[in-house]
């Protein structure tokens, strides 16, 4: 056992004072972790990880309702191309920033996921491809329990969670991704690249009276690739809190300035900036005359850094600087 490691005396259990080296623990060995161990991993201690390890990690995660993983994991398709902000009638929709459009489309001709659940549900999802290495995604066997597993109170009634949360799922069931990206090659050459999947495989899709999937569902093969690729931490408590906030739009810019200012520090870069077109394009609702948008910007801003105090993100008169700041979720040192 490595010098780091200690016994603790209310529980017999190991805890660790610093992440580093837990790769190098057996299975039995991380059975014996304590809760606060959990609680300081960062998405490079899950890359370290092998598979039985990560299995192991699965199991204390999902032990009882307090062991709870306290991040949330996104990818940057959907940093870059959120969902609707507002409940969105037509079947497509689509968003596009630099060199980057992503389409939404209904199978069923229905109306596209929109709004805080929808966001919540995909993190959930991007979030145990992400801890187990598997396509295999838990979403329960009630609407309440996958409620409470994303980090907040069923509430039922016409504006209640559930019945939001059931009628996402369903969408999200029959919703189909495709993203085209631009990039120059070699010889200066300008070619696009184009993938379009659904996000669950409907090979292996048990459904319910209600059209909705319990237990255990499968993402379609390039979905869950995509995820393993490459993730950003979010802090779990931060996107609850503003999902209760009623605005997806603030949602989606913490998000993105949590991904943005990762890889500024991944980078070593001092700063990135955005038009304000560009800024419009990624976090307009739609309903927000472009004129408006400005004053609307930083009401959300206001919001942000609340659960995000450290951010640096300074609206200009014709632009958006955001300065890089360490990660809003990084190792924690005792």
């Amino acid at each position: 056992m490595e010098a780091k490691m200690l016994q603790t005396k209310q529980s017999g259990k190991i805890q660790h004072s610093n992440s580093k080296g837990l790769e190098k623990l057996s299975p039995d060995e991380m059975r014996m972790l304590d809760r606060s161990v959990i609680n300081y991993l960062d998405w490079k201690d899950f890359q370290l990880l092998n598979d039985e390890q990560l299995s192991v990690l699965g199991e204390l995660l999902h032990q009882d309702k307090d062991r709870v993983s306290p991040f949330y994991f996104t990818i940057p398709p959907f940093v870059l191309g959120p969902l609707p902000q507002k409940s969105f009638e037509d079947n497509h929709f689509s968003r596009q920033f630099r060199w980057q459009e992503i389409h939404y489309s209904n199978t069923l001709g229905q109306a596209i996921p929109s709004g805080s659940s929808a966001r919540l549900l995909m993190l959930h999802i991007i979030t145990s491809v992400t801890q187990t290495k598997s396509n295999a995604v838990d979403l329960k066997s009630t609407t309440p329990d996958l409620i409470r597993a994303l980090g907040i109170k069923p509430s039922y009634g016409e504006k209640g969670t559930v019945d939001k949360f059931e009628e996402t799922l369903y969408q999200l069931l029959h919703t189909i991704i495709e993203l085209r990206t631009r990039r120059t090659i070699e010889n200066g050459e300008e070619v696009v690249e184009e993938i379009r999947f659904p996000i669950f495989r409907h090979d292996r899709m048990v459904l319910d009276a209600k059209g909705l999937i319990r237990g255990t569902a499968y993402l379609d093969d390039q979905f869950s690739n995509m995820i393993l690729q490459s993730q950003v931490i979010l802090d779990k408590k931060a996107v609850i809190e503003l999902s209760k906030s009623r605005s997806p739009a603030a949602l989606d810019l913490y998000i993105w300035a949590t991904y943005a200012n990762f890889y500024l520090c991944k980078s070593q870069k001092p700063l990135l900036t955005l038009t304000w077109d560009e800024a419009f394009e990624l976090f307009s609702s739609g309903d927000v005359e472009k004129r408006m948008f400005k004053r609307d910007f930083k009401v959300k801003l206001g919001l942000v850094t609340k659960v995000y105090p450290q951010l640096r993100l300074l609206p200009q008169d014709k632009s958006i600087t955001l300065w890089r700041t360490a990660p809003h979720v990084q190792l924690k040192a005792q």
